[in-house]
């Protein structure tokens, strides 16, 4: 597609987000979420560096996780879901790094599309958009851990979630990357503690903040390391409807924006 026409077609994205916003008086995808706190623990493996500083030195941080119904659809009808991570510190002291994760499968399509679910952690969810490595393209994942009743079963209603969550062990999430020819290989494990302070409040379900706050809004482009930068597919198309949501919210871009990359249409996930 010529510049011309992508432009076009950007153009109708970006309407299209503002449409969606004005319909729904809130931001046009992942409307409301749920704003829990995690700790992540980055476990490097012997002889098998990553060629990324932040993956190839052992580490605890805390994470700030929003999980999110991506289209709003109502309950009980299946939704893709957005895991999405803000590793606080992750870049260094006082600069968050960032990671949009959809409900996904694991196989080299698969990863890269979003999957309608009915159960939290009845699967994975992936960048969907490759990461640059030092010496090629992954994937980026978090899979659940264990079985049965201990890792299946939680509800995509957020209210239930909510309730779910506060009733059970820790969610685990084993985080990992892949390119199209390896296996998954893993770099850390992800366990969601529980209620946050951070955002809309403690076990909160809301498309907005409380007035006078900021929303939660996270930029994987901006937000990113330096070693670790999301690739371009999906960037563009990203970018354009979320600065349609905005512009019809009247809402700024979200904090930092213009970091690492960052332009005008930032992702507000």
């Amino acid at each position: 597609m010529n510049g011309a026409g992508m432009n076009a077609v950007l153009r109708l994205v970006r309407a299209a987000g503002a449409a969606l916003a004005r319909v729904r008086g809130a931001r046009a995808f992942h409307p409301a979420g749920l704003v829990l706190d995690a700790t992540l623990e980055v476990l490097p493996e012997a002889g098998r560096p990553w060629g990324v500083a932040f993956l190839d030195r052992a580490g605890r941080y805390g994470v700030t996780v929003r999980w999110s119904r991506a289209a709003g659809l109502p309950s009980p009808l299946p939704d893709a879901l957005g895991l999405a991570l803000r590793v606080t510190d992750g870049a260094g002291p006082g600069r968050p790094f960032d990671l949009l994760l959809t409900s996904s499968g694991t196989g080299r399509v698969t990863r890269h599309l979003p999957v309608l679910r009915t159960d939290a952690v009845g699967g994975a969810y992936a960048t969907l958009t490759s990461y640059r490595f030092w010496d090629r393209d992954r994937v980026i994942a978090a899979v659940p851990v264990g079985g049965g009743g201990r890792g299946r079963g939680l509800p995509v209603s957020l209210p239930d979630l909510a309730r779910a969550l506060a009733e059970r062990p820790p969610v685990v999430f084993r985080l990992c990357a892949a390119a199209p020819h390896e296996p998954w290989r893993p770099f850390g494990l992800l366990t969601v503690t529980g209620a946050s302070q951070a955002g809309t409040g403690p076990l909160t379900v809301a498309g907005a903040s409380p007035a006078g706050s900021v929303p939660l809004a996270f930029d994987p482009y901006g937000a990113c390391l330096p070693d670790l930068a999301p690739g371009p597919r999906l960037r563009r198309w990203r970018e354009a409807a979320y600065a349609g949501s905005r512009r019809a919210r009247g809402a700024a871009a979200p904090p930092g924006a213009g970091r690492r990359g960052g332009s005008e249409g930032h992702v507000e996930a």
